[in-house]
């Protein structure tokens, strides 16, 4: 058994309306927002029962095939890779959504059996006028991407994401275990193009750590922090911060407001790691020492006038403010990648 872990700092007197001024503030750390949107209708039904939740999801969705999954008892609801380790311990497949909820609607008085999930699904596609009664209006301006999961008793490996994000508990519990991203080292994080759903994830079981075989996870849970989102509530979570995902209850819905304050057009950061490991990881120690002064100096600088020996109409690419520069980026690495 794992050590109780600090709680996320809890906010109880932030409303949605004032949601944005408040991360406004840079915050750099995980929030909980307690009871944030207990006034959802969504959240109402959720809270009444999971068969008046299901019912609520129903009336309000449109037809439209979504991804579900499902993993075998043995594996106690936890999604990850099978003992080859050549690919994953659950079975994906595409129905449609009004077939999942009937299966859900099955299982949620079972115990220990199989587990059943929806990944992110579009809350616009899926239910276009859910937001209309159901929605944070203070965050239209960051244009975020708005998704729904839906699941019962599973858990969702350590993992991060590139944007900031806002987890909305509508029906069930579900609790985070969060970590800063510099315990990348401490997290035996595992391949990065195998991955059970496009982000590397931990190998370490959290509710039941080897630490023979993951020693540096003890450190990891140093610098942990929990939190328990019940309906109603809210979760912050800064960018890149690693989590894992345990789903409480027989039904579990959430909601998240997933948004990237950088330019777009810029693509993935973790592409950027992928050429890296490519170009840079076969160097000799002492230009794997050269080239990081160089990524210190161009990528990770925070000095503005670092540059300022540059006429500015000659910076070129270096002009990180310019949508020029990117596509001249771009073009650059697309002409050098198909050499």
């Amino acid at each position: 058994m794992l050590k109780q872990l600090p709680a996320v700092k809890e906010v109880n007197d932030v409303s949605p309306d004032s949601l944005a001024e408040f991360l406004s503030t840079g915050i750099e750390q995980p929030v909980l927002f307690k009871g944030l949107i207990n006034d959802w209708p969504a959240v109402k039904a959720g809270k009444a029962s999971p068969k008046s939740s299901i019912q609520y999801l129903a009336e309000r969705s449109e037809p439209m095939q979504v991804g579900v999954g499902q993993i075998p008892k043995q594996a106690a609801g936890r999604l990850f890779y099978n003992e080859r380790f050549d690919g994953f311990n659950f079975e994906r497949r595409s129905e449609e959504f009004s077939t999942f909820l009937e299966t859900m609607n099955t299982v949620i008085t079972q115990k220990n059996g199989d587990g059943h999930y929806m990944g992110s699904t579009s809350v616009d596609r899926l239910m276009p006028k859910f937001r209309l009664i159901n929605d944070i209006g203070a965050l239209a301006s960051k244009s975020p991407l708005v998704s729904i999961w839906i699941s019962n008793q599973t858990q969702v490996a350590t993992h991060q994401d590139l944007p900031d994000n806002l987890a909305c508990g509508i029906a069930g519990r579900r609790r985070f275990t969060l970590f800063p991203p510099s315990q990348i080292d401490n997290l035996y994080i595992g391949p990065i193009d195998l991955t059970p759903a496009g982000q590397p994830i931990s190998l370490v079981n959290l509710n039941a750590p080897d630490f023979d075989v993951f020693p540096k996870f003890k450190t990891a849970l140093e610098h942990a922090q929990v939190a328990e989102l019940a309906a109603g509530d809210a979760l912050f979570l800064p960018s890149l911060w690693w989590h894992n995902v345990e789903s409480l209850e027989s039904f579990n819905v959430l909601i998240n407001y997933w948004w990237q304050e950088s330019n777009k057009a810029t693509g993935a950061p973790i592409d950027a790691l992928t050429h890296a490991i490519m170009n840079i990881g076969s160097l000799s120690a002492q230009q794997k020492q050269a080239m990081k002064h160089l990524f210190d100096f161009y990528v990770f600088n925070e000095d503005e006038t670092a540059l300022d020996h540059i006429p500015k109409e000659a910076l070129g690419i270096l002009d990180k403010k310019s949508e020029i520069s990117v596509r001249k980026i771009r073009a650059m690495l697309l002409n050098k990648l198909n050499r």
